[in-house]
């Protein structure tokens, strides 16, 4: 029997590491995945604007944090730059959320002026995305201004 360089299974360590290699780019890297969603169902990317556009009164808002990974999510909540939208979490995250679980983060928008703008602010362990930050912005039309 002739293999190559004369040895035999000279070609297993090649068909090992080959198979190895496959099983490694195939396997998926088990880690938690942050998906925020708004009052409409839109999917925020961090970064994302969530423009509210002319509000007649102070507002509740609700955003849905789910995990759509396959590790658990830990996770923080925080405002920040709040610019007269005399803003207030209403309730902390339940940290670790499991696979597949979600968290409705309530917001409560007083809005001391016309025009307003704040940050929520949140960190988690998802690797792609440690810092989410979504602003928050709108304008706020009194129900006597227009009387």
């Amino acid at each position: 029997m002739r293999t190559a360089q004369g040895f035999p299974f000279a070609s297993l360590p090649v068909v090992t590491l080959g198979l190895l290699l496959c099983a490694l780019l195939t396997t998926a890297t088990a880690q938690p995945t942050l998906e925020v969603r708004n009052d409409d169902g839109e999917v925020l990317a961090p970064g994302a604007v969530d423009e509210l556009g002319i509000l007649a009164e102070p507002r509740l808002l609700h955003y849905t944090v789910t995990n759509t990974g396959n590790k658990p999510l830990e996770l923080a909540a925080e405002l920040a730059n709040d610019q007269d939208a005399g803003a207030t979490l209403q309730n902390e995250p339940d940290s670790p959320l499991a696979p597949g679980e979600s968290f409705v983060l309530c917001l409560w928008l007083g809005v001391n002026t016309w025009r307003f703008s704040v940050e929520l602010h949140l960190t988690s362990n998802d690797p792609d995305a440690t810092q989410h930050i979504t602003t928050v912005r709108g304008n706020l039309r009194f129900a006597g201004a227009y009387t």
